[in-house]
């Protein structure tokens, strides 16, 4: 090597401008966090569509600078489009990726008109397995966007389901990108103290399998399939205990309360979204996930797996392909077969749901892991900039 070749500097970093409809504690939320604390925070600017929440709150405390345009939920606002298109025109983006339906709607309308537009992209992190389940503004906005899905530069999907729903919609196909969800394997990870950890949090006592779901409360979440199964699990003469986390489940409407009074008492527990999962996740014997529609890739089911903790899911999305032979998978909606998944892994010895549960972690370290997905992005948008003449 040259000594010119060595005193070259290092190109610049690409920066790009992050767009999502709010930040709060879903699955596309933890997403964008991951991605964006893989860089420095003069690389990234990050737009939130309503006032940010908690991932929000907490990526502004990492020193990250994240902007509101101070939407509220479900009212379009043209003045929130203008400050949007402000943002672009003043932060001069080399690429701006819209996370989600309603922001990569949004900042397709913003960009019109801009002389010397960055590129776009656009992140899908949904399934849509019905679209007669999606609310009318939601269904009204799929439309147009498979109407003006020629104009990004690529469509990201976290999973191949979701491709091929959208596709089906009216998505451009050869505008996708397959990247899948990342997981940090050093934060979630098998952990012999988080037995203790999960009875000082829930108050979980006594050697009983231990069955988890986190997910917020929602009709595509089917908490009721997974209390259902569980029951048949206990009338099968089965010992287990169930744990449902998420925000909304510590106070679950009236149905879920009566469905919840039918399974003997103390056999399950309540409690709202928490910040610790991965503390007490690895002290788990089963994680549960019941969805009926809308997952694509469900970070849960990867950060369970990561934990060393074999699952159940239904096939809904991706976790079919997620899951691999490391767990077991079910139709959605049917909690006789939900049941029966359930009872395939209480029915093993422990030693055997230990191993499932060590190539579970095996398998997300080997197709899911962080770094990897982090550069995937990295990858996808340096060529999408290069072919538009900014890198």
């Amino acid at each position: 090597m040259t000594a010119s070749a060595r005193a070259r500097p290092a190109p610049a970093r690409l920066r790009a401008m992050h767009v999502i409809t709010a930040l709060n504690v879903g699955g596309a939320e933890r997403m964008l966090k991951k991605v964006a604390t893989g860089v420095s925070p003069a690389d990234i600017h990050i737009v939130s569509m309503l006032e940010p929440g908690i991932t929000g709150r907490r990526l502004q405390s990492l020193g990250y600078e994240v902007h509101s345009l101070g939407m509220a939920r479900g009212i379009p606002s043209l003045a929130a489009l203008q400050n949007l298109r402000r943002a672009i025109v003043a932060k001069r983006p080399d690429a701006v990726v819209g996370w989600m339906h309603h922001a990569f709607f949004a900042v397709t309308l913003a960009r019109f008109g801009i002389r010397g537009a960055p590129p776009l992209l656009w992140n899908v992190r949904h399934s849509i397995d019905d679209i007669s389940h999606e609310p009318f503004q939601t269904r009204a906005v799929l439309r147009l966007c498979a109407g003006l899905s020629a104009i990004p530069a690529a469509i990201v999907y976290n999973s191949q389901v979701a491709r091929r729903q959208y596709a089906a919609l009216g998505f451009r196909d050869d505008r996708a990108h397959v990247i899948p969800n990342g997981f940090d394997i050093e934060k979630f990870r098998p952990d012999s103290q988080a037995r203790g950890r999960l009875a000082a949090a829930f108050g979980i006592d006594g050697d009983a399998p231990v069955i988890a779901m986190v997910a917020r409360l929602h009709p595509m979440k089917s908490q009721e399939t997974l209390i259902t199964a569980f029951r048949t699990v206990l009338d099968r003469g089965v010992r287990a205990r169930l744990l449902l986390v998420g925000e909304g489940m510590q106070s679950p409407p009236a149905s879920l309360r009566e469905l919840i009074a039918t399974l003997p008492e103390g056999s399950v527990t309540l409690s709202d979204h928490r910040t610790d999962t991965e503390t007490w996740l690895p002290g788990v014997d089963i994680f549960a996930l019941s969805s009926r529609w809308g997952e694509a890739f469900p970070n849960v089911l990867g950060e369970a797996m990561a934990a060393g903790v074999p699952c159940a899911a239904t096939n809904v999305g991706d976790s079919a392909i997620i899951i691999g032979d490391t767990g077991v998978v079910a139709p959605p909606g049917d909690a006789s077969a939900f049941a029966e998944a359930l009872l395939r892994l209480l029915n093993l010895p422990p030693y055997r749901r230990k191993e499932l549960g060590g190539a579970a972690r095996k398998r997300v370290a080997d197709l899911y892991a962080l770094d990897a997905v982090r550069k995937q992005y990295d990858d996808l948008i340096a060529s999408i900039c290069k072919a538009d003449g900014r890198a």
